[in-house]
C-alpha cells in the first residue's frame, strides 16, 4: 500500500451528546494479524495534476493527467508470518482502472486469487493455481502487495494516552518521517506539522470506533538526490479506527497534495521537475 477539516459542526453535535460519550477514550495497541480475519475492502482513488520534466534543457514531459482506481474485494487471511498476513484469499466483486479516461481491461469482477509471501516475495495466483495475466497482476501488486515490516501505517495517528472528543494531540513526526524514508530527506521541523483530533466515538456491530481528523504537513530542508526551490506534501483527512486493535475493520478518507519544483538526480542523470499533484481517496475495511 499504500492521502489526510472544519470541526465546528461535528464538535457541536458531540457536545450535545456528551452524556453518551465516554470520557478519556483509550485506543488499544494494534494487534498482529490473525488467521481467519476477513473483511470487505472497498477503495476509490483519483490522482490528478500536472507534471513537467526537462532533461538537458529539453522538455520530455509536460502533461496533465488523471488516474482513477476503484475496487471491492472480499479478503481473508489464510496464514500469518512474523505477525503479518503471508497468505491472502481475494475475491473481487468489481475493479476498475483508467488513465486519462482510457479504461484498462482488468476482468477482475467475480475472479478469485491467492496472494502468498511477504515483502517483495509476494506472488499472486488464481484460485486454481494458475498464473495471473500481466495487467491484473500489476493491479493486484499495487493494491495488495505486502508493504514490508513497517507495521500498521495508521498507528501514527493514535494518541499515546486517553483523549476525549474535541481533544487534539501532536502526531509523532519521527514516525512519519520513518515511514516516508528518513534517508531520502531532512525535515524542516519549523515548517512541518502533524496533529490529530478526536471528533467522534461510535459503536457499530458491537465494536467501538474513534474518528480521528488529521492534518500533516511535510516540508524538507534538503533532499538526498536533488535540489529544490519548492517542496511540500500535505495530507488531510479522517480515519475511523477501532478502539480495540484486535480487528481489521477501519475506514479512511484522505487528500494528499504534493508540490515540487527542483531537480532530481539518479544514476548520473539529472531531471528538472515541476510537479503539482493531488490524490483524493478512501478505503474501507468492513465486516463481511
Amino acid at each position: 500500500m499504500r492521502r489526510f477539516f472544519v470541526l465546528t459542526a461535528a464538535l457541536t453535535g458531540a457536545l450535545l451528546l456528551a452524556a453518551n460519550v465516554p470520557a478519556g477514550v483509550q485506543f488499544g495497541e494494534r494487534a498482529e494479524a490473525a488467521v481467519g480475519w476477513d473483511w470487505m475492502e472497498q477503495a476509490n482513488w483519483r490522482t490528478s495534476g500536472h507534471t513537467r520534466a526537462k532533461l538537458g534543457g529539453l522538455t520530455v514531459r509536460n502533461t496533465d493527467s488523471v488516474r482513477d482506481t476503484s475496487y471491492a474485494c472480499a479478503v481473508r487471511v489464510a496464514a500469518v508470518e512474523e505477525g503479518r498476513p503471508s497468505e491472502l484469499e481475494l475475491r473481487f466483486d468489481a475493479a476498475s482502472l483508467s488513465e486519462d479516461g482510457e479504461e484498462t481491461q482488468l476482468d477482475l469482477a467475480g475472479a478469485a486469487f491467492q496472494a502468498a509471501g511477504l515483502g517483495d516475495d509476494r506472488t499472486f495466483r488464481t484460485d486454481e493455481g494458475k498464473r495471473v495475466k500481466r495487467k491484473p497482476r500489476r493491479f493486484l501488486e499495487q493494491q495488495f502487495g505486502d508493504q514490508g515490516d513497517d507495521g500498521e501505517p495508521l498507528e501514527i495517528l493514535l494518541p499515546e494516552s486517553a483523549v476525549s472528543v474535541g481533544d487534539t494531540w501532536p502526531l509523532g513526526m519521527d514516525r512519519i518521517v520513518e515511514r516516508l524514508g528518513k534517508d531520502r530527506f531532512v525535515l524542516d521541523e519549523a515548517a512541518s506539522s502533524a496533529t490529530g483530533t478526536l471528533t467522534a466515538v461510535t459503536e457499530r456491530d458491537g465494536i467501538e470506533y474513534g474518528t480521528i481528523q488529521f492534518a500533516i504537513v511535510i516540508v524538507p530542508s534538503e533532499i538526498t538526490d536533488g535540489t529544490f526551490t519548492e517542496a511540500r506534501m500535505e495530507l488531510q483527512g479522517t480515519a475511523e479506527l477501532p478502539l480495540l486493535g484486535a480487528t481489521p475493520y477501519q475506514a479512511v478518507d484522505v487528500t494528499v497534495d504534493i508540490d515540487f519544483l527542483g531537480t532530481v538526480s539518479r544514476h548520473a542523470v539529472t531531471v528538472d521537475l515541476d510537479l503539482d499533484l493531488q490524490t483524493v481517496g478512501s478505503v474501507t475495511l468492513a465486516k463481511l
